[in-house]
């Protein structure tokens, strides 16, 4: 009779601890692929924020870029019409040391005056 009892809780136990396992096993897989869509969405989110914020930065030093190369347009404009005024006001003047004196402060790496004919009269490059 023993030997039928322990049967009986065998037969039992085997198939409720086969289902337990198997439901546990679904329940595992359901759940790493939950995990594992939201681990995707979420790091496609990430990455898309990230870009966005680099496209965004970008654009933004384009413009930065744009008002720059504006700004040293018109500063290099002001200085060419400044040393032309100084030039004017000094008519035959004009030597290579004071072409260098102009030259030198504003980073110009040559400065010349032409007569009317386009024959440079002064130069701020030194002939050897």
């Amino acid at each position: 009779m023993r030997n039928n009892k322990l049967s009986f809780k065998i037969k039992v136990l085997i198939p409720i601890l086969a289902i337990f396992i198997a439901f546990a096993l679904v329940n595992l897989i359901s759940n790493y692929r939950l995990l594992n869509a939201s681990v995707i969405t979420k790091t496609n989110a990430s990455m898309e924020i990230f870009f966005d914020g680099c496209l965004a930065e970008i654009r933004h030093l384009n413009i930065v870029l744009d008002l720059t190369k504006q700004t040293l347009t018109e500063k290099h404009i002001a200085i060419a019409r400044m040393v032309v005024e100084i030039i004017d006001s000094t008519p035959g003047q004009m030597s290579t040391e004071k072409l260098l004196q102009i030259a030198e402060p504003l980073d110009i790496i040559e400065l010349s005056v032409a007569d009317s004919n386009g024959i440079i009269t002064a130069s701020s490059v030194r002939t050897q």
